[in-house]
């Protein structure tokens, strides 16, 4: 038994040892790219949130008149994780495919980080900037958490 699983060890480890993918140079456009995808589904699913709960809408567009306000946000929390789910496997698998020296790849780990970082929050401030209703969202939020927290505490003391 002993002498199965050292051969199967063996075996196992010359296999996956010799399977180590080839990167390809257009890895350097794809990871940036992906990023800006990325960054551009989640600044978008942030603004329809921030319309929906603020105006009842998504961007001007109504909600029917039996579709209560958490469905639709619950449907735009499903879309957006399925849009960036897909667009981070895509990541993951530029990651997989710049082959063994990884961790050598740091670098381009962080840059990629940062360009979606660096696109999450300009697009955000250019939404807030040139979306009225955004802006009076914003701004409505310290307000609108003070009156939840109110409403929770009367809620606590009634219960």
């Amino acid at each position: 038994m002993r002498t199965f699983a050292d051969q199967w060890r063996y075996n196992w480890h010359g296999t996956w040892a010799g399977s180590t993918p080839v990167c390809h140079p257009e890895m350097r456009l794809a990871l940036p790219l992906l990023s800006l995808l990325q960054g551009t589904v989640t600044i978008l699913w942030l603004c329809s949130i921030i319309s929906l709960l603020a105006t009842g809408a998504v961007f001007g567009l109504a909600l029917p008149a039996n579709v209560p306000v958490w469905i639709a946000a619950l449907v735009l929390f499903i879309i957006c994780g399925t849009l960036a789910g897909s667009l981070k496997a895509a990541r993951r698998m530029c990651y997989w495919g710049l082959g063994p020296a990884r961790g050598t790849w740091s670098v381009v780990f962080l840059l990629d980080a940062l360009v979606w970082f660096v696109v999450v929050v300009a697009l955000l401030l250019l939404a807030v900037h040139y979306f009225p209703e955004l802006r009076e969202a914003v701004q409505s939020i310290p307000s609108q958490a003070h009156q939840a927290a109110d409403d929770i505490r009367a809620w606590w003391k009634g219960k």
